[in-house]
C-alpha cells in the first residue's frame, strides 16, 4: 500500500514534540521506550482518536487539480495519513492551508497545556525553572538546544503570566 504524507510547517520544538508524542503512544504497551529526537523526513502517524486525528478525518479532501501540492518546501514535520472508514487516503490525501492551520493551532494549544501542567508543579516547588524545562524538554524528545530552550521557556512564561493575572482577577473580584 502507497504512504501518503503531508508536509507541515512549525517551529522545530514543536515538530519533535509532536513527533515524541505520536511515537510514544506508538510504543505504549511495550516495556522500554527510547526514541531518538525527530529528524525530518520520517513520517509520523498521528495518534487514533485525538484531536488532530479527528481534523484530519473532517477536513481531508480530494486534490484540487491534476498537480498535487505538497507543502514541502519549509516543512519540518511529515504526518501519515491513516485510513479512516470513509476517508481512504489515494482518494482524500489533500489538506487545505485553513485546515493546515487548525491543525498546527490545535497542536501548539496542546504543546502550551503539557508544558503548563508538567512545569508548573516543578516551578512552585523548586526555584531552578531552567533545569525544569531542560529535563521536560529531554523527556518530551525535543534536542536541548538554545534556540529550543528559550521558545520552550517563553511559552511556559506566557502561560504563567496569564495564570497569575487570571488569580489576580479573582482576587479582586472577591474583595469587593
Amino acid at each position: 500500500m502507497l504512504n501518503y504524507v503531508l508536509y507541515l510547517t512549525m517551529p522545530e520544538y514543536l515538530a519533535q514534540w509532536y513527533a515524541h508524542e505520536c511515537r510514544r503512544n506508538n510504543h505504549a504497551a511495550g516495556d522500554t521506550f527510547s526514541a531518538p529526537v525527530y529528524r525530518y523526513p520520517e513520517p509520523v502517524s498521528p495518534i487514533r482518536g485525538s484531536v488532530e486525528s479527528d481534523i484530519l478525518e473532517t477536513f481531508l479532501t480530494k486534490q484540487p487539480g491534476p498537480k498535487p501540492e505538497d507543502f514541502k518546501d519549509g516543512s519540518n514535520l511529515v504526518v501519515a495519513i491513516p485510513s479512516f472508514r470513509h476517508r481512504d487516503p489515494q482518494i482524500y490525501n489533500y489538506l487545505r492551508p485553513s485546515a493546515r492551520e487548525l491543525l498546527y493551532d490545535c497542536i501548539r494549544r496542546r504543546f502550551k497545556i503539557a508544558v503548563w501542567q508538567d512545569i508548573h508543579r516543578l516551578d512552585t516547588a523548586f526555584s531552578r525553572k531552567d533545569l525544569a524545562i531542560q529535563a521536560w524538554m529531554e523527556q518530551h524528545g525535543i534536542e536541548d538546544t538554545e534556540t529550543n530552550f528559550f521558545a520552550v521557556l517563553k511559552v511556559y512564561d506566557r502561560a504563567a503570566a496569564a495564570y497569575r493575572k487570571s488569580e489576580s482577577r479573582k482576587k479582586s473580584k472577591k474583595s469587593l
